[in-house]
């Protein structure tokens, strides 16, 4: 995750991102990347983020408490079709020898 393209160790999408204040006529990019680990059956992802904020319209009346959602994206997932070929750099070995490996992919 980073924001204005400021590294943010440990912070995590699915808990929420503190992004502090945003001044006046200003904006903050996030920028996070997920791995699809056990993908769903579906070919699709559809994705939607939420925002909660506050702000202070009358400096002497308090915050006020808001929330918005993002447009909906759709990521389409696509299979990988991988081919993996190992080599050694020799056919016979002798105890002791020092063989190496080439995988391909």
């Amino acid at each position: 995750v980073t924001i204005n393209g400021v590294l943010q160790p440990g912070a995590n999408p699915e808990n929420g991102i503190p992004i502090g204040t945003i001044p006046p006529n200003s904006s903050k990019t996030i920028l996070f990347q997920v791995q699809t680990n056990n993908p769903p059956t579906e070919t699709e992802i559809v994705n939607q983020s939420s925002v909660n904020y506050q702000y202070v319209s009358i400096p002497t009346a308090p915050p006020v408490n808001r929330s918005a959602n993002s447009n909906i994206v759709t990521t389409s997932l696509q299979n990988a079709n991988i081919i993996s070929v190992k080599q050694a750099d020799v056919t016979f070995v002798a105890i002791g020898q020092n063989i190496t490996y080439t995988n391909t992919l």
